[in-house]
């Protein structure tokens, strides 16, 4: 289990069994980047599951958006977030790294770099570096489009249409499944 920024966590599927970390860490929200895992504690935390394969085919992309708005609306209220998949190395380290890139405007290296140095096992598959590669430039784009805005609020809907722009463009070079 790692400590990723403040409440934040990631770790591989034995973290997400753990009833003592649950209680101990405050864990209220779980993400949980795969399919057909078990929710072991739903009387605690409240789920999200993504219907996720680990493989390079895999679509991961069209998860960013509502990843992210589930983290960082837990996250602004100052609930703890796991996220998890069955390795803790790939698809829940391509999630946590899509937010960071997202909220802390950083490029994929640098995310990557952050997220490593608190997990030494992140190593997204190589179709998910390049669908984070994709993310870099969608986020490029909707800082761009959301500059002259100073509410400070994320536009989702926005940022679901650069995605979906970028993936009908073929640039996360993963099929839909």
């Amino acid at each position: 289990m790692s400590l990723i920024i403040e409440h934040l966590y990631l770790s591989p599927i034995v973290v997400s069994r753990d009833l003592a970390f649950f209680k101990a860490q405050k864990i209220s929200r779980v993400l949980i980047a795969a399919k057909n895992l078990r929710q072991h504690f739903q009387q605690l935390a409240t789920y999200k599951q993504l219907n996720l394969s680990d493989n390079p085919q895999s679509c991961i992309i069209k998860y960013f958006v509502e990843s992210i708005k589930f983290i960082h609306e837990a996250l602004s209220a100052r609930k703890n977030v796991l996220v998890h998949c069955l390795g803790g190395i790939s698809r829940s380290v391509s999630i946590v790294i899509a937010y960071l890139m997202f909220i802390l405007n950083i490029s994929f290296e640098k995310a990557l770099e952050f997220v490593k140095k608190r997990h030494s096992k992140a190593d997204p598959n190589p179709g998910f570096r390049a669908q984070l590669k994709a993310f870099e430039k969608c986020i490029i784009e909707y800082k761009k489009l959301k500059e002259d805005d100073s509410s400070g609020t994320i536009d989702y809907r926005l940022l679901d249409t650069l995605i979906g722009m970028a993936d009908k463009n073929d640039s996360g070079k993963a099929k839909k499944k």
